[in-house]
């Protein structure tokens, strides 16, 4: 068709470009620009520090996204807006921060919070990581081939947890158990004790300082006790302590099992330990006074049996007490020859009357002949029932004597001691009284030894 004028408003800059099947002036689409064609020099200039984008979650118009000079920002996105600002812990991969990333720290320092509440983490001096970690004043040493760290004991250490070596405990130095606890004086017999002093009670304590006003039980320990636990129990008062075994007014599980009551004297302690499996207190010392010191005030030397004391015989500073034995003894001997006409019974020869209370060491001979031949001859040193001793003697030939001589000892005897002798071959046994010429030839001898 025929030409016609295509015009530009004044102003515009416009530029004549194909659009929607007509030439006009206008702006350009995007089909214009061939790809890399506009330079750096040719978009429109942004402000100081800032980018081209879009900082809003929709689509539209780009603008300057800016950051303030000094901030030392980073441009990334929150809340559903990009802005320059710092990064959230989520803008950071895994494993990207190295060492050399992190602040800076002070020489022997390690990062921890002392500080209370929730907050930056800190430098701390091992003084302070050692408080976090509850170790005290212990510094840290691996001991050992098994690669376990453990605190290293070369200062004051409290540990106030449980603490369980499964090998063995080497102290090589002196072992210190200051814990203690001295209880109120009792006044009364006491049945579960707790040794309480104020808020301080065996439950806590190791050592249990008790005294009392008179001789009271204790029958029971009640410290909250579990399988392997000690304690020290010390009477520091002026009277007995009876710590009484197995008493039903203390509950099952605090009772204790010695065998017997145990009774603890002025100054005397004893160390029991927790049995779980019989739930009961054991002792594994007994009731004594410390030893490796103190005064002795006093010593007395009693009497006892077979013995006896005079002059000074409780002695404070000085004195002689003079001890001498008096055992008591009975001997006696037969008068005359006894026949032993019966060879089933046993005939009666020397015998003593001791009584029945008391030990009694025994001792005696007698002379046995038969006269019508070579006999056998059972003879016994006893009391009626016990037998102490006993032989068999034979006779060499008719009227030919042979000797027995027996000793022992027995205790609470049922009867006399004596000896008495058995011919089982003839009836013309004899026990003999003086064959020997001195009227001793069948005796016995008791001596009380207990």
């Amino acid at each position: 068709g025929d030409v016609a004028d295509i015009s530009a408003s004044a102003g515009s800059s416009c530029a004549f470009r194909e659009s929607s099947n007509t030439i006009g002036c206008g702006t350009l689409a995007t089909a214009a620009y061939a790809n890399n064609s506009v330079t750096d020099a040719k978009l429109r200039q942004s402000a100081a520090l800032s980018l081209i984008g879009r900082s809003a979650n929709s689509t539209g118009d780009v603008a300057d996204i800016s950051a303030s000079a000094g901030s030392s920002c980073a441009f990334r996105e929150s809340s559903n807006t990009i802005a320059c600002g710092t990064l959230a812990t989520a803008a950071y991969a895994g494993n990207s921060v190295t060492n050399a990333k992190l602040a800076q720290m002070a020489n022997n320092t390690v990062k921890c919070r002392v500080t209370a509440g929730t907050g930056d983490p800190e430098d701390c001096t091992a003084t302070q990581g050692r408080s976090v970690l509850g170790l005290g004043t212990a510094a840290q040493q691996n001991t050992g081939t098994s690669g376990a760290n453990v605190p290293l004991l070369n200062a004051n250490n409290t540990h106030s947890g449980t603490n369980t070596f499964t090998g063995t405990a080497d102290f090589q130095v002196p072992a210190k158990l200051s814990s203690f606890v001295t209880s109120t004086q009792i006044t009364s017999n006491q049945n579960n004790y707790t040794a309480t002093d104020g808020s301080n009670t065996c439950s806590t304590k190791q050592s249990l300082r008790i005294s009392s006003d008179a001789s009271r039980n204790v029958t029971g320990l009640s410290c909250g006790q579990a399988e392997g636990d000690i304690r020290i129990i010390h009477n520091v008062g002026a009277q007995n302590i009876v710590l009484t075994n197995q008493d039903t007014n203390s509950t099952a599980a605090n009772r204790f099992l010695f065998g017997g009551d145990v009774t603890l004297l002025a100054d005397y302690s004893i160390t029991v330990k927790y049995d779980a499996t019989t739930s009961r207190w054991r002792a594994i010392t007994t009731a004594s006074a410390g030893g490796g010191g103190g005064t002795v005030t006093s010593a007395a030397i009693a009497a006892g049996t077979g013995i006896s004391t005079s002059g000074t015989c409780t002695i404070t500073t000085s004195g002689t007490c003079t001890v001498a034995t008096s055992l008591s003894n009975l001997s006696n001997s037969i008068g005359v020859d006894v026949n032993m006409n019966n060879t089933a019974n046993y005939f009666d020869g020397p015998s003593v009357a001791q009584g029945t209370s008391g030990t009694w060491f025994a001792s005696g001979a007698v002379s046995v002949v038969d006269t019508a031949g070579i006999a056998a001859v059972f003879c016994k040193l006893w009391d009626g029932t016990t037998v102490i001793a006993s032989a068999r003697v034979t006779t060499g030939a008719a009227s030919q004597y042979a000797s027995v001589a027996l000793s022992g000892v027995l205790a609470s005897p049922a009867g006399n001691i004596k000896i008495s002798c058995r011919d089982s071959t003839s009836t013309s046994g004899i026990i003999t009284a003086n064959g020997s010429g001195n009227s001793k030839d069948g005796t016995v001898t008791a001596i009380r030894i207990q």
